[in-house]
C-alpha cells in the first residue's frame, strides 16, 4: 500500500460533495425561481426610479403633474411585481403538494445516481487503501466526536450555549460592549468590564469553533459511507439471502 494512494483517494474524496437538491431542480422549479428572482429585481428598479423621483421632490423642487403621475404608475407597477415575486414560491409550493410523491422519489433517484458516480470514481484504488482509509477517517471523526463530547456533552450543547452567549451580550450591553471596551486601555475602572468580554469571546469562539467541527465530522461521515459502498462493489464474495446485490459498472 502506497502512502501516495491514499493521499491520492483523500484528495479525490475531497473533490466530492454531498448531493444538493437545489442543484437538482426540474424546469418549472427553476423557470418558477428565475421569475421570482427576475419580478423582484424589476420591483426593487421601479421602486429605486421611484425613491429618485421623490428624493429630487423633497430636496430639489416641485415636480410637474406629468411627472408626478409617471411616479404614481411606476409606485404602482413596483408593487404589483413585487407581490408577483411573492406569489411564486406559493405556486411552487402548491405544485409540490400535488407532487410531493415524485418529487420525493425523483430525489432520491438522483442522490442514488450521484452517490454511484462516486462510488464509481474512487473503484479504481484497491480494496486495501479504501480499506485503511476508510478505518483512518472514522478513527479521526471518533477523535474529533471524543473533543466535543469532552467539551460541551451533547450534541446539541453548542447551540444551546451559542445562544446563552448571545443572550449574556445583551445582556451585559449588547455587542457595543466590545467595541467599547477594546477603544480604551486596561485600567482598574474598566477591568470587570475586560473580563466580560474575554469570557464572552472565549464562550462564543468555542461554540462556533465546536459547530464548524461538527460539520467537518459529518463531511468525513460521509466519505466513510461512500468508502463503504465501494468496498462492497469491490468485495469478491456472492450476496448472500436477504443482502443487498453487488452493483456492476
Amino acid at each position: 500500500m502506497s502512502l501516495e494512494t491514499c493521499k491520492q483517494l483523500l484528495s479525490e474524496l475531497d473533490r466530492m460533495e454531498i448531493y444538493r437538491p437545489y442543484k437538482h431542480r426540474q424546469p418549472f422549479e427553476q423557470g418558477v425561481s428565475t421569475f421570482s428572482n427576475f419580478t423582484l429585481g424589476l420591483g426593487l428598479f421601479l421602486f429605486s426610479i421611484l425613491a429618485g423621483l421623490a428624493a429630487y421632490q423633497e430636496w430639489l423642487g416641485e415636480l410637474d403633474a406629468g411627472t408626478v403621475g409617471f411616479a404614481l404608475w411606476v409606485g404602482l407597477a413596483s408593487m404589483a411585481i413585487t407581490t408577483l415575486s411573492l406569489l411564486s414560491p406559493l405556486v411552487l409550493f402548491i405544485w409540490y403538494c400535488r407532487r410531493w410523491n415524485h418529487i420525493v422519489y425523483r430525489d432520491l433517484e438522483n442522490a442514488f445516481e450521484h452517490d454511484l458516480d462516486i462510488v464509481e470514481s474512487i473503484g479504481q484504488f484497491p480494496s486495501e487503501v479504501l480499506s485503511y482509509t476508510k478505518l483512518w477517517l472514522q478513527t479521526r471523526v471518533s477523535r474529533m466526536e471524543r473533543r466535543m463530547s469532552f467539551l460541551f456533552g451533547s450534541k446539541t450543547a453548542a447551540f444551546s450555549l451559542l445562544f446563552l452567549s448571545l443572550n449574556l451580550v445583551d445582556r451585559v450591553g449588547g455587542f457595543n460592549i466590545f467595541s467599547r471596551t477594546f477603544s480604551h486601555e486596561i485600567t482598574a475602572a474598566n477591568f470587570v468590564d475586560w473580563l466580560a468580554v474575554w469570557g464572552l469571546s472565549f464562550v462564543l469562539g468555542l461554540s462556533l469553533a465546536t459547530l464548524v467541527m461538527r460539520r467537518l465530522t459529518a463531511r468525513y461521515s460521509y466519505q466513510v459511507e461512500i468508502i463503504g459502498l465501494a468496498l462492497e462493489i469491490q468485495s469478491p464474495e456472492p450476496a448472500k439471502s436477504g443482502s443487498r446485490p453487488h452493483l456492476e459498472s
